[in-house]
This record gives structure tokens, sequence and C-alpha cells, in this order.
């Protein structure tokens, strides 16, 4: 249950961030803004661990 929430707010977080900015961001950009919705949403965040979800997502 606990990873099915994580992954929820990790998914939500995601598709908020992609319908704001959309595509062609710079990775910096993508990684800074994923990281301040996960904090937002009562996560903790460190380097790059969801680089590969963010780039293979679409």
């Amino acid at each position: 249950m606990l990873n099915e929430r994580i992954i929820e707010k990790f998914i939500g977080a995601y598709d908020k961030v992609y319908n704001t900015l959309g595509n062609g961001f710079l990775e910096k950009v993508d990684e800074n803004t994923m990281g301040i919705e996960l904090r937002k949403g009562g996560l903790k965040v460190k380097g790059k661990i969801f680089h590969s979800f963010i780039r293979t997502r679409f």
C-alpha cells in the first residue's frame, strides 16, 4: 500500500509538471520542477533518482 501511494504521488507530480511545462525543456528544468512537485506532495527527493522515468514516460 505504501508503495502504491508513493507511485500515485510520483505520477501525479509528473503529470502536473508535464502538463504545465510540456516537453522541450532542458533536463535540469525538468528535474528541478519535478523535485519541487514531489516535495510539495510530501516526498523526500535526492539527486537524479527519477531521471530515467522522466525521460522515458512519453
